[in-house]
């Protein structure tokens, strides 16, 4: 029976005794330290027990690596070393690409420039040789008159740029005089090859070895005799070329020389 006292209120009723737990004394600081030590040796035997676990499987696995490493081909030690310079020179290039530079104007040859001159590319100073417009349509509408003079169309565009004269004056007068030299005079028998009626009086008719001459010597005529003077209008030549034309002269000069200006190349 529990020695504890009794407590009353005020109508005289006892209360029940409260149940507090005793503490066994004899639980001393001895035994506290005991349990303790007893828990971390415990501990210490597992821990003890998880590194060499844990050693062992690193053994295990390095055992294995040096196994695979060891049948590898020295080709596969090179390609691995050549990855590692890769990633090296590209962590390299990485970061000189980002530091910052300092930038510095300077004037060289109208251009501002930074850290170096822009790309510019030089003009080039040779020639292109590309054939002649003119003188493909002179042989086109040759071509189109199967004229026997076909071919010659950059003799006469040559002759005209070096006399002065119209690139297609000496042509229009030989569609004139000649239909573009298939109507020619001849001499003895003998090809005249003279497809502008120069130098022809009558029975005189002046010869030339061939077409090429006689674009030349024309060219030369119409340089001299015209437009070194001054006069350009094919009806004012024609009064001193052909002064019996009425006139039907210079209007089919002028007529060949539009047909050769218009005429299509491409």
């Amino acid at each position: 029976m529990s020695s504890y006292p009794k407590f009353f209120t005020k109508q005289g009723r006892t209360l029940r005794p409260l149940n507090i737990p005793t503490v066994d004394a004899s639980f001393s600081k001895e035994k506290a330290l005991d349990s303790i030590s007893s828990l971390m040796g415990e501990n210490t035997i597992i821990l003890e027990r998880t590194s060499t676990i844990k050693g062992s499987m690193f053994q295990t696995v390095n055992s294995k690596i040096d196994r695979l490493t060891s049948k590898l081909p020295i080709q596969k030690y090179a390609a691995m070393g050549f990855a590692v310079a890769l990633i090296m020179i590209t962590g390299i290039a990485g970061f000189a690409s980002v530091v910052p530079r300092k930038i510095a104007f300077a004037e060289e040859n109208g251009y501002n420039i930074y850290s170096s001159q822009p790309l510019t590319y030089d003009y080039a100073e040779s020639k292109i040789h590309t054939k002649d417009s003119r003188a493909e349509k002179i042989d086109g509408v040759f071509n189109y008159y199967k004229c026997p003079m076909e071919g010659l169309g950059g003799k006469f565009v040559e002759e005209a740029d070096k006399y002065g004269i119209p690139w297609w004056l000496v042509a229009s007068v030989a569609f004139k005089e000649s239909s573009c030299g298939k109507n020619t005079p001849t001499v003895g028998g003998q090809e005249s090859y003279n497809a502008w009626g120069w130098g022809v009086y009558g029975d005189n008719v002046h010869s030339f070895d061939n077409f090429a001459r006689g674009i030349e010597t024309v060219s030369k005529y119409f340089n001299d005799k015209f437009y070194s003077l001054g006069i350009e209008d094919p009806c004012e030549i024609m009064k001193v070329y052909t002064p019996p034309s009425d006139g039907s002269w210079c209007r089919d000069v002028i007529h060949f020389s539009e047909v050769f200006d218009q005429y299509k190349t491409l």
